[in-house]
């Protein structure tokens, strides 16, 4: 039975794992010399189709907002951009990554609880219990 079990799960998993593994292989194979604003841009535009990038000169920063489709992507991203831009520059990444949220199945039910307690406290009178 264990065994039917992990078998289904790895059947589940087994197209999302390969996915996420040709993203990574993608993103580093794309990582080539030399490294120039243009090809930045190359380069993102092959990693996902929905980016924006803003070089400011006057502080060395480089802000990237883009369009990822899972955390591995991200990382992969990250690194690779950790070494494709210049020392002198500070990278701010924002990566989004959308997510369907379903709203669970609507449920039925109802329910009732009743208590019932019964105390006696004799108070004189006779034993039966009337006054």
């Amino acid at each position: 039975m264990a065994v039917d079990v992990g078998k289904r799960f790895w059947a589940l998993w087994r197209p999302l794992a390969t996915r996420w593994k040709r993203e990574r292989i993608l993103i580093a194979y794309l990582d080539q010399l030399p490294y120039t604003y243009r090809a930045l841009l190359k380069y993102l535009s092959t990693v996902s189709d929905d980016f924006q990038v803003d070089l400011n000169n006057e502080v060395y920063e480089l802000f990237i907002r883009i369009r990822l489709s899972g955390l591995t992507q991200r990382d992969a991203l990250a690194a690779t951009l950790g070494q494709m831009i210049p020392a002198n520059l500070v990278l701010l990444l924002q990566a989004s990554i959308p997510q369907v949220v379903q709203s669970p199945p609507t449920v039925i039910g109802a329910a009732m609880v009743n208590m019932v307690r019964h105390e006696h406290i004799p108070q004189g009178g006779n034993q039966n219990g009337t006054i």
